[in-house]
């Protein structure tokens, strides 16, 4: 059988490798600023206080509301907004919607990338240094977001000037927002003024989801990507899931690799897995692309990956568990008095050519951890709910873990049943 590298492999294999690029450092930033000279140091721990406030609207998108600063509408072309928003410093933070997009991942690296010429025109001096300076995970009002910020230097030495060019980034809805500020500091209020331009741009919750969720992905402590999740009923009372996982990690002091992956799902109310599609952007180009589904009484993959066409039946032909089948799996587990329980799931990072036997097993002693989830190669604890959710995850693939925690949780796979 052809070994398919895993883009879990490949990330964390790369972060082993380059984990002396990441030098001593608090929660996000990557590098020690202690070394920094003052100056640059008083510089990053400005915050300023933003008096004034603008209703922002977007009538094509149908969302508005208050948004921190004065905001301005500077361009806009189809399925493109772009706002500027003074908030009385030396550089405006800069806003834009995007209605397509790859992902959060890759359209923050290509919009750095696009913007640091801009800076070097403003300043009429070559680029000669970009370093990533800070990497972080978070959430503002169930809405994940991304951190990413460049610390970049013009010119030549004994002339040379230094910034940073801050982004934030939050997939609302079928919409991307991303907001930058170039200018050291005003972290904090940055990050107030990106909130507050979410909290106008978020969508009202469709009615037919009836549970959502998002994670952190960490490895050794460094926040690099999170997972989210959407369940909601269809018109048939089937389970639609929609899976989004982005991933950002630094492959060298200067560059950033990016993965953006899409996991749509259809399932039956007892978790059993109707049809699949998936795809995933790496570092701007299409990594894999698979749809499973039954044709006849088999199951089909087809698709490609890496620029080749790949197919296969599926030498097993009956119920695979869906990614919300295994929230139900793991309630029964919990809640009834077998300590194992055995199904069939395909995944791709396992094998996207086969079902892979999946286990779930009670733990016992272990205060982190009260379920093991077996899936082909890819093993997995988690400390479980009785109604199938869980809060923290270890998973484990090839001799290397990663970690998952829960950024937040609105509902919950526990769907009620008319009798």
């Amino acid at each position: 059988m052809k070994n398919y590298p895993t883009l879990f492999t490949t990330i964390v294999i790369a972060l082993c490798v380059n984990l002396s690029v990441i030098e001593k450092s608090d929660a996000k930033n990557l590098v020690d600023v202690s070394a920094f000279p003052d100056w640059f140091v008083d510089s990053l721990a400005r915050e300023t206080a933003i008096d004034t406030s603008t209703e922002f609207k977007n009538t094509d998108l149908g969302f508005g509301g208050a948004v921190k600063g004065s905001l301005l509408l500077k361009g806009r072309s189809e399925g493109y907004w772009y706002y500027t928003i003074d908030i009385a410093t030396n550089a405006p933070v800069e806003c834009h919607i995007f209605a397509s997009f790859d992902g959060p991942a890759n359209a923050v690296s290509n919009v750095v990338d696009s913007t640091l010429p801009s800076i070097e025109k403003a300043y009429d001096k070559p680029l000669t240094k970009r370093r990533n300076f800070a990497l972080d995970i978070g959430v503002s009002d169930e809405v994940a977001y991304v951190l990413f910020d460049t610390l970049y230097t013009l010119g030549k030495p004994g002339e040379a000037v230094s910034g940073i060019l801050k982004t934030l980034t939050a997939q609302t809805g079928d919409n991307l927002l991303m907001c930058l500020h170039n200018e050291v500091g005003y972290r904090a209020t940055f990050k107030a003024v990106f909130e507050s331009f979410v909290a106008a741009a978020k969508p009202k919750q469709d009615s037919n989801v009836f549970f959502e969720n998002a994670f952190k992905m960490s490895f050794n402590g460094i926040a690099m990507g999170y997972s989210r999740e959407v369940h909601s009923l269809d018109q048939d009372g089937d389970v639609h899931t929609r899976q989004y996982n982005t991933m950002l990690f630094p492959s060298s002091s200067a560059a950033i690799s990016k993965s953006d992956t899409f996991v749509e799902q259809f399932a039956r109310i007892d978790g059993s897995l109707i049809n699949l599609y998936e795809y995933s952007v790496e570092d701007g180009s299409l990594s894999h692309e698979y749809s499973v589904s039954v044709k006849g009484n088999d199951w089909h993959v087809e698709g490609e990956r890496q620029g080749e066409a790949v197919g296969a039946v599926l030498e097993y032909d009956g119920w695979l568990l869906s990614t919300f089948g295994s929230y139900l799996a793991t309630a029964e587990l919990l809640n009834g008095e077998e300590k194992r329980a055995e199904y069939q799931m395909w995944l791709s990072s396992a094998n996207p050519l086969a079902a892979m036997p999946t286990t779930l097993q009670k733990l016992e002693g272990n205060k982190n951890a009260n379920v093991e989830l077996q899936v082909g190669p890819i093993n997995a604890k988690y400390l479980a709910k009785l109604d199938g959710t869980f809060s923290s995850m270890s998973f484990a693939q090839e001799g290397i873990t990663l970690e998952m925690t829960t950024l937040y949780q609105v509902g919950n796979p526990v769907l009620e049943t008319k009798d």
